[in-house]
């Protein structure tokens, strides 16, 4: 019997025993889970409709949609279940197939690496599940959001790593990260027409956009659209690309999206980015709309000026930045590299999902009472340690020097 056979024939007895246990706890799981594997089989057997999923909704995971409790068990959430899914259907149709020894020594070093840094540095939190139980609440869920989640969103984009070879494949994964921003930002758009109440300010628009239906601070919305609307704009400027007009319309809807959800950073990096692509690309006729849209900004809309050059006049770094500088990342660091409370496993693997919450710093109110470090190198970490950041900046190193040799 061929092997794809065994694995369906697993699958469907797999379902109809899932299906007749959890339909005595929820009637749903009766179309549920039938659905689910079908999405698997689907996963199984094409592979680019699975990496184009997995791209396409990362900037919408953490969203109120996604976050619905679909499975009556621990951790069964959409965008779990979506994420296990995507990794079995990696897994089982065998994708890992490396062509260059190196880089598969690589991928499953940092694989393992990951998954044990990601136990270890769970180890920290398990007094907690003794508090958990005696208040009623679920341990298992508190291990699985610290230990499982980190990993299942880890894990489905080394594989993609892994998996892309060609000029082709890379243009295709290039087209869906453009794919997602544009569909990010007319969720957004679409959020605020109908959601956000007329005449609103800046606070309660990012409350509502971001901690309502987003789950996400409007600066974490906001780094999307700085990696991706340069994207974006690059590809609707390529000359014989076909898209051209679909990545200008994702580069206008992302540039709307940006204005409403009031973010500073993301305002100075997409102005840098425009004079800058129009200079690499040398089509400086971008400029001149570039210019008139931010008269028609200026003119129009006077909150979105006021919060791009709000503390400016000051000329003082940490007002400028809102207080970062020496109540977030000054009293983090401080506290990571303090000789009374030095931790080198911590310092190695991180603190784990919300590390900044775990830090004393947090805790005796030393710092601004934010739940994250507003910084995505510091984020990072407090989170994963030296480890987890060091795989980023030699990551980001590599394609940089890719970049600079050609």
């Amino acid at each position: 019997m061929k092997r794809d056979y065994i694995w369906i024939s697993a699958l469907i007895i797999g379902v109809i025993m899932g299906t007749i246990v959890f339909s005595r706890i929820n009637p749903y799981m009766i179309a549920i889970f039938p659905a689910a594997a079908f999405i698997g089989i689907l996963y199984l057997y094409y592979k680019e409709l699975a990496i184009a999923t997995s791209i396409i909704v990362l900037p919408l995971l953490t969203s109120i949609v996604f976050n619905r409790e679909i499975l009556p068990v621990p951790g069964g959430k959409f965008n779990n279940v979506l994420m296990m899914i995507l990794l079995i259907g990696f897994l089982l149709n065998n994708k890992l197939k490396f062509s260059d020894v190196k880089l598969g020594t690589f991928f499953y070093f940092t694989s393992i690496t990951l998954i044990v840094s990601a136990v270890l540095r769970s180890n920290h939190v398990a007094p907690y599940s003794v508090e958990f139980c005696k208040e009623g609440y679920n341990p298992v869920k508190f291990f699985l959001s610290h230990g499982l989640i980190p990993i299942l969103t880890t894990l489905p984009y080394l594989i993609i790593i892994s998996t892309v070879r060609t000029k082709k494949d890379i243009e295709k994964i290039v087209y869906y990260l453009a794919m997602s921003i544009g569909i990010f930002a007319i969720a957004i758009l679409l959020i605020f027409v109908f959601r956000v109440p007329f005449g609103s300010d800046f606070s309660i628009v990012r409350e509502i956009i971001g901690i309502d239906h987003l789950g996400m601070h409007g600066n974490n919305i906001a780094d999307f659209f700085i990696v991706g609307f340069p994207l974006l704009l690059s590809m609707a400027l390529a000359g014989d690309n076909p898209k051209r007009k679909w990545f200008l319309a994702g580069a206008l809807f992302s540039l709307m999206a940006v204005l409403i959800i009031y973010s500073r950073t993301a305002y100075a990096m997409i102005g840098f980015s425009v004079v800058a692509i129009a200079f690499l690309t040398k089509k400086y006729k971008i400029l001149l709309p570039a210019v008139a849209s931010v008269l028609i900004i200026v003119m129009l809309m006077p909150s979105v000026v006021n919060r791009a050059l709000s503390d400016l006049d000051t000329g003082e770094a940490n007002a400028i930045t809102a207080g970062r500088t020496e109540l977030i990342w000054g009293e983090i660091l401080s506290e990571l590299y303090a000789k009374k409370s030095y931790d080198p496993l911590r310092i190695a693997v991180g603190h784990g999902r919300y590390g900044v919450l775990s830090l004393a710093t947090f805790r005796n109110q030393k710092m601004l009472r934010v739940t994250h470090a507003h910084n995505m190198y510091i984020d990072t970490l407090v989170d994963t340690g030296v480890i987890g950041l060091g795989f980023y900046i030699v990551m980001y190193l590599y394609l940089l020097g890719g970049l600079i040799i050609k």
